[in-house]
């Protein structure tokens, strides 16, 4: 289980979860800035978390936790960082609330069904980044 990825896609929403065979959750993240520094045919990246065994949200405005699927898209949790990952469990800062989850491994594709590693998505995070930043001081 790496926390990493969620650092990635931070300011990204939860749209949609899907529950695949035998324990796996793939989870649709909207980003769009990030997801068309690969090609324009889509907003979102799934996000396949392998043997998850916990998947949670709580509202800031709640002290419970919900499982929900229905509930979690209902919030559309935009991720903003990660708060811990104690190896038993990474936990989430949200705008809204906090989302929590235990998994053993994860795989991300495009909304295309594309596969992407990890190592090219830090790099078009990294890219993007950059390019606003360079944007940003031209100006000044």
């Amino acid at each position: 289980m790496s926390s990493d990825i969620w650092t990635i896609v931070h300011d990204g929403s939860i749209i949609a979860i899907a529950a695949m065979e035998p324990s796996d959750l793939v989870v649709t993240i909207d980003i769009p800035y990030l997801r068309h520094m690969f090609d324009a045919n889509g907003t979102a990246f799934l996000i396949r978390l392998h043997q998850c065994d916990r998947f949670e949200y709580r509202d800031y405005s709640d002290s419970q936790w919900t499982n929900s699927f229905a509930d979690i898209i209902r919030a559309e949790p935009e991720i903003l960082s990660v708060k811990a990952d104690t190896g038993q469990e990474i936990l989430i800062t949200c705008t809204e609330g906090q989302l929590r989850m235990h998994y053993e491994s994860c795989t991300i594709a495009l909304d295309t069904g594309v596969p992407v590693t990890r190592d090219e998505l830090a790099a078009a995070a990294t890219h993007y980044w950059q390019e606003w930043e360079r944007a940003k001081q031209e100006k000044r």
